[in-house]
């Protein structure tokens, strides 16, 4: 877990995707590293990701086990509920954070810069195609399969396969389908919590994926939400395009 030095700085929060670890955000913090002397760092791994441990009292990983992690995290740094707090969430990390207001609509959210966090299940890919799997079989061949699909990507360029690869190495099949899964259902009933929520919010597509997330899209422009696009940039944008994510960042924290 990478932070800042502590004190009474506002929180700022890093919460990586499916599969992933805190790592991908490593080229993101590099950009933003001028504000750790005024901000508190908080790079999480979410429970069985990044090599991390779940804790016995988590029978599965689940976004609502995600969101109570975060919010324990919260409440570490801040005893006293008044450290501003601000979250950048990609993919699952987004959606984990819809649902950590779903469960704490109390707690204040300064900012939330959503980067192609899951809404509704139009946004579900990976995890909407593990979880359609048998989880035995799953277990069994599926995530080695799928982890050299992911290698393949890698070997061939992709910065996305190359950062993802070395989460998926440092998790496990069952965490793996177990987060999919949830995360599919979960996204089912994410985007009224979104829509409604009237914190200081950005969702952040990357234009090369935005063919395939044109409902999302439309929905968050219908109902008058902050959108915005990075150009050349898919759905990793802060490892593909790190400056231009750090300049939307930085606009959020500055408002």
């Amino acid at each position: 877990m990478h932070q800042g030095h502590p004190h009474e700085k506002p929180l700022l929060f890093f919460l990586h995707g499916l599969g992933a670890s805190s790592q991908s955000f490593r080229p993101l913090i590099q950009q933003l590293k001028n504000l750790e002397e005024r901000f508190e760092f908080v790079a999480m791994e979410f429970w069985g990701f990044g090599g991390t441990q779940i804790p016995k009292s988590v029978k599965n990983v689940s976004i609502k086990a995600f969101a109570e992690q975060v919010m324990t995290e919260i409440s570490k740094r801040s005893s006293n509920g008044r450290k501003p707090v601000h979250l950048i969430g990609h993919s699952m990390g987004g959606a984990v954070v819809v649902e950590l207001h779903r469960l704490y609509p109390g707690i204040k959210i300064d900012s939330f810069v959503n980067l192609e966090g899951n809404l509704q299940l139009e946004d579900c890919t990976f995890s909407r195609n593990v979880a359609e799997q048998d989880r035995k079989e799953f277990l069994d061949f599926g995530f080695r399969s799928f982890k050299e699909k992911i290698r393949r990507l890698a070997r061939q360029g992709d910065i996305s396969a190359q950062d993802w690869i070395l989460g998926l190495e440092k998790t496990t099949a069952e965490v793996f389908y177990d987060a999919s899964a949830d995360l599919f259902q979960v996204s089912a009933n994410l985007y009224p919590h979104y829509r409604d929520w009237d914190a200081r919010t950005i969702y952040v597509f990357g234009e090369k994926t935005l063919d395939n997330s044109q409902a999302t899209y439309a929905r968050l422009l219908q109902d008058g939400k902050n959108v915005a696009v990075i150009r050349d940039a898919g759905h990793v944008m802060m490892l593909e395009k790190p400056e231009l994510t750090a300049e939307i960042c930085l606009a959020q924290l500055r408002d």
